[in-house]
């Protein structure tokens, strides 16, 4: 009699068993997530008058009628927006830097000496970033440019981080070089505008990565791949600061580019941890689009007076398609979830009916909304408002 309740119970234990461990262990929604944001990649959607458009496979649309606007010609192509233009960098084009309306008028364009990776312009000046160095132009009335030389001065010197650094400053913008002292260390070119709206220079060949760029004093590290010190230097003070920081075992799973937000108080980095779900030998990562290998994703928060480190940590198959200082928005099991950065607790819900199992999908952020695009098709899905 007795074998005959255990055998049942025994069965039901070892079902239940590896049912807790196919749900633990093994099982993951088939979603991939990327967000742009997080990698060293030009963001396909840029606001221009108050309306957004979309770069897609060659295509400048009108994210809202989804009318062409523009056709460029260049594969390597990227779009930003200044002065309520759209501006258009070709890479191996014959007029490979352009201006146009929001109605596709073309309104400016210039032949460029070489290809960039990335520019910024402020009143008819832009600063441009190549592979190894940072050049200025006055873009002239009559469609070419004029050179800006750029007379660095030598700020200091730094020990612990081992580079000179060199600052230069005008009326439209100021620019920054890190002189590695080392030559297998890459150095590193910043630029930004007089206001200080924009940061050009991120790069993850970059030995030192700008944290934080104000007009009083610059944060950065020397590898965010195993992010241990942080250091500040004050202009004002000419003093650097170098601190160690206590992070939790996502220390080494900052994305490529890794710093999300920052103002005058604190830094927002976000970072993840993996987990495998597979019985073969992985190579071995440190983070992932793939929900098969997600663990946990991270919002870490640096205060930049006391150089203190908080954290907030998502679910399991939950992640941060954007943080700031106040909020952070998630997805997670077909809804998208917005939190507060005070109390970690639920402050929106919004459906995310498109995110289907076996998809993939990219997440970009752009003034108000961030945008999702399916992968495989290029095609906008839906605007998900931030505020």
């Amino acid at each position: 009699m007795k074998k005959k309740i255990v055998i049942p119970l025994m069965i039901v234990l070892i079902v239940f068993s590896a049912v807790l461990f196919y749900r633990f262990y093994i099982y993951y929604p088939d979603i991939t997530i990327k967000v742009t944001a997080l990698y060293d990649e030009h963001f396909d959607v840029v606001q221009c008058d108050n309306e957004y458009f979309i770069l897609s496979d060659g295509k400048i649309i009108n994210a809202h009628s989804k009318d062409e606007i523009y056709n460029v010609k260049a594969k390597n192509t990227f779009i930003k927006s200044y002065d309520n233009l759209i501006w258009i960098f070709e890479n191996n084009s014959n007029e490979n830097l352009k201006a146009i309306d929001k109605n596709g008028n073309l309104k400016k364009h210039y032949l460029f000496p070489g290809d960039i990776t990335d520019f910024l312009i402020n009143d008819n000046v832009v600063f441009a970033l190549t592979s190894d160095e940072l050049k200025m132009y006055r873009l002239m009335d009559d469609a070419h440019l004029e050179r800006i030389d750029i007379d660095y001065s030598l700020v200091f010197h730094s020990d612990e981080n081992r580079f000179n650094l060199y600052k230069y400053s005008c009326e439209y913008g100021e620019c920054l070089f890190f002189d590695m002292e080392n030559i297998n260390d890459n150095d590193a070119f910043y630029a930004t505008d007089n206001e200080h709206n924009e940061v050009i220079g991120a790069c993850e060949n970059n030995t030192i990565d700008l944290l934080s760029y104000g007009k009083d004093r610059i944060f950065y590290t020397r590898s965010h791949f195993n992010l241990e010190t942080m250091s500040e230097y004050s202009f004002k003070d000419n003093i650097e600061n170098n601190r160690k920081l206590k992070f939790g075992k996502y220390a080494r799973g900052f994305f490529q580019r890794f710093y999300s937000y920052y103002n005058a108080e604190t830094i927002v980095l976000i970072a993840q941890t993996i987990s495998s779900r597979s019985f073969a030998k992985e190579a071995r990562i440190y983070y992932s689009d793939e929900m098969k290998k997600h663990d946990h994703d991270y919002i870490v928060i640096i205060d930049k007076n006391d150089f203190e480190v908080k954290d907030k940590k998502t679910k399991t198959f939950e992640r941060i398609l954007y943080a700031n200082s106040e909020k952070a928005i998630t997805y997670y099991k077909g809804k998208y979830l917005t939190y507060s950065l005070n109390d970690w607790k639920v402050t929106d819900k919004q459906s995310a009916s498109e995110i289907k199992e076996g998809g993939s999908y990219n997440f970009v952020s752009c003034g108000e909304y961030i945008f999702v695009f399916d992968n495989a098709s290029g095609e906008l899905l839906n605007k998900i408002p931030i505020n």
